[in-house]
Parts: C-alpha cells; structure tokens; sequence
C-alpha cells in the first residue's frame, strides 16, 4: 500500500511527498498494530476512540491505517443479522453522546457472482 500524498501547489506537493516519506518506515507497524489490537477485541469489536487510547496513537495516525486495513478487505464494520450496522455509545463529558462505528476483524463476503458485498454479521448485543 503507497502513502497517499496531494497539494495544490508545488511547495505543498513537495511537503506532502517529504512528509509520506518520513513516516513509510513506520505505516506497516502501525496498520499491523491496528489490525492486532482489532483482531483481538473479538466479535465485541473496536471504535476508532478504543484503538486510539489502547495503542496511545494519534487519530490522525490510526484512521489512516484503519481505512487501509478496510480498503484491504482485512475488517469490516459490525451489522446485525439483519445487515443494519451495530454502533457503539460513546459517553463525552458535558457533550451529546456520539455512535461510534463498530470495526471487526475478518473479510466482507462477495458474491461470487455479482461481486455485491456481503458484510459480516453478529446478533444484536
């Protein structure tokens, strides 16, 4: 997987290939530590705010790398038998409650077929 890179200038461009760079060392760690941490959470799953203070990264670190693992078809997100998406209340202090999205380890299905995408279930819970 490449590091993606833009600017909409030349300077900015530039910026941003010296930035992916720096970082390529340590992207493959990274992912591998967020594919782990969300493996290992099971079928009860993991939240983009779980990940992050588990693994002591940084959100713009670990969204990155999620939405890499997602891409790669190595999680997907929790639905219901039913195939309605499973989310998780997250609690902030003085503010309104958010849903946060629930991931899994394990690849969506697709029909062999068609190629539509078959998610990967759970009961309610």
């Amino acid at each position: 997987m490449s590091i993606p890179v833009a600017g909409n200038t030349p300077e900015a461009l530039a910026n941003s290939v010296a930035a992916a760079a720096s970082i390529a060392p340590f992207v493959e760690t990274a992912r591998e530590r967020v594919f782990d941490f969300i493996k290992s959470s099971g079928d009860f799953g993991s939240t983009d705010r779980e990940i992050q203070e588990r693994l002591g990264m940084n959100p713009n670190t670990e969204r990155p790398r999620r939405i890499e693992l997602w891409e790669a078809n190595r999680i997907c997100v929790k639905r219901t038998p039913d195939g309605e998406q499973v989310f998780r209340r997250i609690d902030r202090e003085g503010k309104k409650a958010l849903k946060a999205t629930i991931y899994v380890a394990g690849p969506e299905k697709r029909c062999e077929h068609c190629g539509s995408v078959y998610t990967k279930t759970f009961s309610k819970g």
